[in-house]
């Protein structure tokens, strides 16, 4: 789960560097000094200030925003839980239902994938 969260915010931080910086000029965006200076900058951004940025650069179909609203909520539960389980008011959830319940985690997981294919498709064009 932590590893999806980290996968979409990379997606995310690409998604916004290849709308800032024109990479269909260069071969190698990366190796231009402009493209290095946006991803230091992105590198000490939250992920709240970055989702906020990718919705106004994009027009984010509705599940991919919901998604993205979800994992920033999720990721700031499991930022608090130091022993998932013990609280069960601080317990992690995923669409209203405990992270743990395995159909739940599927349901996460499978939503994840399809938000990173779609960062990933809008950044390809």
């Amino acid at each position: 789960m932590i590893r999806q969260g980290i996968s979409i915010e990379s997606f995310v931080n690409y998604a916004i560097l290849d709308y800032c910086v024109d990479s269909k000029k260069s071969k190698l965006p990366y190796r231009t000094k402009k493209y290095q200076i946006f991803e230091r900058i992105l590198e000490k951004t939250s992920f709240e200030v970055k989702q906020q940025i990718l919705k106004s650069m994009l027009m984010l179909p509705g599940r991919m925003s919901k998604f993205l609203d979800r994992l920033k909520a999720l990721r700031d539960i499991m930022a608090t839980v130091d022993f998932p389980g013990l609280d069960q008011k601080n317990e992690p959830e995923y669409k209203g239902e405990s992270i743990y319940a395995m159909k739940n985690f599927k349901k996460f997981m499978k939503d994840s994938s399809e938000c990173g294919n779609y960062l990933m498709k809008v950044t390809r064009k």
